[in-house]
Parts: C-alpha cells; sequence; structure tokens
C-alpha cells in the first residue's frame, strides 16, 4: 500500500508538470486506497507540481526574461507589483474559482515574487474541496466498473471505461460549477445595473 501510494503521487506530481491529464490517476488512485491516504497522495502530488511551477518561473522570470527579453521584462514589471499586492483572500478565490489553471497561477506567482508561503498555503486549502469532487467520482466510477464487469467486460477493460466515466463525471460537474457561477455573476450584474437606473 505505501508504495502504490506514493506510486500514485509521482504519477499525479509527474502529469500535473506535463500536458499529460492527471485525472485518471486522481480517480485511480482514490478507487483503489481509502479516501484519507489517495486524498494525502493527491493534495502532495499537486503541492510538488506547484513548486516547481513557482521555482521554475522564479528563475526563469528573474534571469532568463530579463537578460534576453529586456522589453518584456520591463513591461510585465510594471505588473508586478499589482499582482502581488493580492490578499490572501483573492489568491485563495482566484485559485478555487479554477478561472485559470492552478500552474498559470503557480507561474505567475513565481514570476512576480509572491511569498511562497502565502501561494503554497492557498493552494493547499484550494485542493481540499476538489478532493471531495474526486471522491464521489471514484465511487461512481467503482459501481460502473462493476456493472461494465457483469455484462461481460474483462477486469482491464472495464477499469478503463470507469475511470473515463468518472473523468467524465467530474469535468460535467465541474463545467455545471461554471455555468452556474456565471449566471450568478451575470444576474447580479443586472441587478446591480437596474439598482443604479
Amino acid at each position: 500500500m505505501i508504495l502504490e501510494t506514493i506510486t500514485y503521487t509521482l504519477l499525479i506530481f509527474i502529469t500535473a508538470v506535463s500536458p499529460i491529464p492527471g485525472l485518471p490517476f486522481v480517480i485511480l488512485n482514490y478507487e483503489q486506497n481509502p479516501a484519507l491516504i489517495a486524498g494525502i497522495s493527491t493534495i502532495t502530488g499537486g503541492l510538488l507540481a506547484g513548486f516547481i511551477h513557482y521555482k521554475f518561473a522564479n528563475l526563469i522570470y528573474t534571469k532568463f526574461v530579463r537578460k534576453n527579453f529586456p522589453k518584456i521584462y520591463i513591461k510585465t514589471k510594471k505588473y508586478t507589483p499589482l499582482i502581488k499586492r493580492m490578499s490572501f483572500l483573492e489568491l485563495f478565490l482566484l485559485i478555487l474559482s479554477s478561472v485559470i489553471p492552478t500552474s498559470l497561477i503557480a507561474f505567475a506567482a513565481g514570476s512576480c515574487k509572491i511569498p511562497y508561503k502565502k501561494y503554497f498555503t492557498c493552494s493547499f486549502l484550494s485542493f481540499i474541496p476538489s478532493q471531495f469532487l474526486y471522491i464521489f467520482a471514484a465511487n461512481k466510477s467503482k459501481n460502473i466498473q462493476e456493472k461494465f464487469i457483469g455484462i461481460g467486460f474483462n477486469k482491464y477493460e472495464a477499469l478503463i471505461a470507469s475511470v473515463s466515466v468518472g473523468c467524465i463525471i467530474v469535468f460535467a460537474i465541474l463545467f455545471l460549477i461554471r455555468i452556474i457561477r456565471n449566471n450568478l455573476y451575470k444576474n447580479s450584474k443586472k441587478i446591480k445595473n437596474n439598482f443604479f437606473i
């Protein structure tokens, strides 16, 4: 179990720093490990990837961009204080909202010199709610896997099909949340505009 947990942590980390989607590994992790261990493994893999993105951006921005692209450095330098002044709550809500991918936020935080402790804490806290979604998807995926085996799929085929369905469940829920959030935002703007007319 320890080796399996370390393997999933590394797989989640590797996929989080690469363009390969990591969600299938997250769902498999939750299917095959107890929820607490899978949660720790998933959060650890994500935080390690965030650390690499943050430090890489910090290094690239300060060394490479300043030296090789001074015009770009000067243009982006004026926005650095604005981003750096983000409050803890603003950064937390930005990461939690998933409007901007977490990896891009890590790059921005590193290049703008947001204190790592602040970035790390916001990332950690924003990972916690998503774990409930992963637990739900893994549970449904496990039920679907049993149904696929019942209709004649072998164990491997059923696993691939059920993890795929688990990923679709996560994407569908996140898509619905985004639609609801956008509608609430539009309605609040309408109410605000009507209020001032």
